[in-house]
């Protein structure tokens, strides 16, 4: 039986290497096609031979070398590498060598997939060699554009890559889990569950238990204290005070306070750093003995507990920290202790609290990284109602009443309270239109009626045709979509068209769907302003707008006849609440994706270097101005920077942002400034502002700055379109 096989070259190799290179029929397909010389090949030889990213490898038949491949190019940091080879063809029969090659190339594959790690293996043909490319094809490797470590050849090149996407890299920021208790099983069970979440920004990284703070006060320690490592300290009571369950005294109590007032002062000193930190809140996890429980007053040490959550609410109305509300989860999820995991690894939580603190902490992540749904895609039959309304009619559903309608009058009633959070309603149902739309306004049962939605979509079309159009509609991404629908089919073809949205896997049982949808991570909301309130009524102001564009034959008339009022004022204890969140939630429309802590605003509010302004907008369909925009402008060397530029995508396409950015040249050139500079830095969400600057005249600096030089432009008009008061 023929073996092949795969080793790395020795010295022994080098003249075969060079005999095997300088044959005639693998020079007529090289890039290079001279004849090497000795001194020639020595040297790269021997040069490659010492290369972290370069390997020399011997392929093999029987242990009988048959050819050589060359790996380069080999980049750890970025897992790619390029490879190519030739083989003995001297020693070869022609018969044979496209059955060798084959068994080479899948060694080769084999070999960089599972030894280099790499997620792309890179290699380039002659086109007019069109055996090596086709081979190369046949074996899995798909043709590419010319990649940006392609060799420099004016010749015809074929560019081929095979993808391993079992070695794609993580590239997310590090979020470590931080106890004096044993966190590898909560970490397991994290991970298992943002492998389903591809908006989670985060990967799980791993810390010695007991040591945290040892490893962040260690400035070598550089993985754990770069500057884009995420925190999230999960200490319990417990954690420090270890009697409490066995000899709970007043004065263990004291000597607790004290420990837990100084973790509480170590975290805010690492929050200062500018890390990100999530924090575990507090909560007695288990229940006194009755034989003990007469030993420590129960009002002392729930006043303690009450006291610290304060602090670390504080800590978060600072912008410092965001809170994972274990107290919740340790009331909701039953039975949280597990003596067994405790007694063998001091790990303390059961697999069944495991999974439920999971999702906490994956919602809290969502709600603080503004990654939480803002829309919810209803389904109709057996997700609104029990029955199918085309076939059973108004008065065959389900709906209210015993089980199962008592369920569904349930979920209708949650979703109505997600609305008043601020999540968007929507409908995508495979029904007729006019008898949907009838039982929704006229069933006497129904919670949700037609206002409460602020689209929706009810015909034949598939599901994901729907979404993406409501998505165009609303303005809004699809990772903003939540959709919730009973037929594992539906959701799987949303899934397969349409990957950013969140699908839920629904549980069989529809009495489980109520608690499942309250913990689901998607529709975690951290805080609710007037502002999210209010969400739904803007968004159908804003569709009353869309519909009335469709009268007016140019786009100027459209937008005066909005009789659009702007307010511009500075940043002020009124708007300041407003413009944080503006800045923080805000994608689409953010020119540079900066988050600004409550911290930093106030601070600038106190000093003239910064000028913060908040953008207040109402039309004929408005009932009251509404905060839709922020700006952070640097004032230094006679020129003002636009360090971010972000708008509520409500407002988007009325060209508030164009009357703004004039506004703003024109006062600084009365200011005397040279110059104003606007920031641009793309995010995978804000392509809809890449143009900003350059549509307003800016010229283009670098890849991250635009510039409007007074001295070689002509200043802006002011704009007739709408009403702007600029009070700043």
């Amino acid at each position: 039986m023929t073996t092949f096989s795969l080793r790395p070259a020795q010295e022994g190799d080098k003249w075969a290497v060079l005999e095997w290179r300088n044959h005639a029929d693998v020079r007529a397909v090289m890039l290079t096609d001279h004849i090497i010389s000795k001194t020639e090949h020595s040297a790269w030889w021997d040069k490659t031979m010492l290369m972290d990213q370069r390997q020399i490898l011997i392929f093999c038949r029987d242990e009988k070398p048959v050819g050589v491949v060359t790996i380069y190019s080999w980049e750890q940091d970025n897992a790619t590498a390029w490879w190519g080879f030739y083989l003995n063809n001297s020693a070869l029969k022609q018969a044979e060598k496209t059955a060798i090659w084959l068994e080479l190339e899948q060694a080769v594959i084999q070999y960089a997939g599972k030894t280099l790690k790499v997620h792309e293996l890179f290699c380039e043909s002659l086109r007019q060699n069109q055996l090596a490319w086709k081979l190369h094809q046949k074996s899995g490797f798909v043709e590419c554009e010319a990649p940006v470590d392609a060799t420099d050849t004016a010749k015809n090149v074929v560019y081929m890559k095979y993808v391993y996407s079992e070695n794609k890299l993580d590239k997310r920021q590090r979020l470590y889990l931080f106890a004096s208790h044993n966190t590898d099983f909560l970490s397991d069970t994290l991970t298992k569950h943002i492998k389903t979440y591809t908006q989670f920004p985060y990967k799980i990284a791993t810390a010695e238990f007991g040591r945290y703070q040892l490893d962040l006060l260690d400035s070598g320690n550089t993985d754990i204290n770069d500057a884009s490592s995420c925190y999230a300290f999960i200490e319990r009571i417990e954690d420090f005070f270890s009697d409490i369950y066995t000899l709970p005294t007043e004065e263990a109590l004291l000597q607790t306070e004290q420990r837990v007032l100084q973790y509480l002062a170590f975290i805010k000193n690492i929050a200062q750093r500018g890390n990100r930190v999530f924090v575990a809140d507090f909560a007695i996890q288990k229940g006194f003995p009755f034989s003990i429980s007469e030993q420590l007053s129960d009002s002392n040490i729930h006043r303690l507990i009450q006291e610290w959550n304060n602090t670390l609410y504080t800590m978060k109305t600072e912008n410092l920290v965001e809170v994972i509300p274990y107290s919740q989860i340790i009331k909701r999820a039953g039975q949280s202790f597990s003596n067994k995991y405790w007694y063998m690894a001091r790990a303390p939580f059961s697999i069944q609290f495991l999974e439920a603190y999971s999702q906490a902490v994956i919602g809290t992540i969502f709600a603080a990284n503004a990654l939480s749904a803002r829309v919810l895609v209803l389904d109709l039959d057996n997700t609104l109602w029990k029955g199918i309304i085309g076939d059973d009619g108004k008065d065959g559903i389900s709906l209210g009443g015993d089980y199962p309608g008592n369920i569904y009058k349930d979920l209708q009633s949650l979703f109505l309270t997600l609305k008043s959070r601020g999540i968007l309603l929507t409908i995508c149902s495979k029904n007729t239109e006019e008898v949907a739309l009838d039982a929704i306004e006229t069933h006497p049962e129904m919670r949700l009626r037609a206002k409460d939605f602020v689209s929706h979509r009810i015909n034949w079309e598939p599901k994901s045709q729907n979404i993406h159009a409501l998505s165009k509609e609303l303005n809004l991404g699809l990772s903003s979509f939540c959709f919730i629908d009973d037929n594992p089919v539906e959701r799987a073809e949303v899934r397969r068209n349409a990957p950013d949205i969140f699908v839920p896997e629904l549980p069989d049982d529809p009495a489980e769907w109520y608690q499942y949808l309250c913990n689901l991570p998607e529709l975690c909301v951290a805080q609710v302003s007037e502002s999210d309130k209010r969400r739904s009524e803007l968004y159908k102001q804003r569709a009353d707008i869309q519909n009335a564009q469709t009268e007016f034959v140019d786009r100027a008339s459209f937008i005066k006849s909005l009789g659009m009022e702007i307010c511009v004022e500075a940043l002020n204890s009124d708007n300041f609440e407003r413009t944080h969140q503006l800045f923080n939630k805000t994608n689409q429309f953010n020119t540079t994706t900066t988050r600004y802590s409550k911290e930093q605003l106030s601070e600038w509010m106190m000093t003239s270097d910064y000028q913060v302004l908040h953008i207040r907008s109402k039309d004929k369909y408005s009932k009251e101005y509404e905060g839709v925009a922020a700006l952070v402008i640097v004032k230094k060397d006679n020129r003002w920077v636009v360090d971010n530029f972000v708008m509520s995508c409500r407002v988007m396409g009325r060209d508030i942002e164009h009357v703004i950015i004039s506004k703003l040249i024109l006062l600084a050139s009365e200011s005397s400034q040279d110059s104003v500079i606007g920031r641009f830095i793309a995010s995978s969400k804000n392509m809809p502002v890449r143009d900003l600057y350059k549509n307003n005249h800016f010229v283009s600096d670098d890849c991250e700055q635009w510039v409007f030089e007074f001295a070689q432009q002509s200043l802006p008009l002011e704009s007739n379109l709408m009403t702007l008061n600029w009070k700043a």
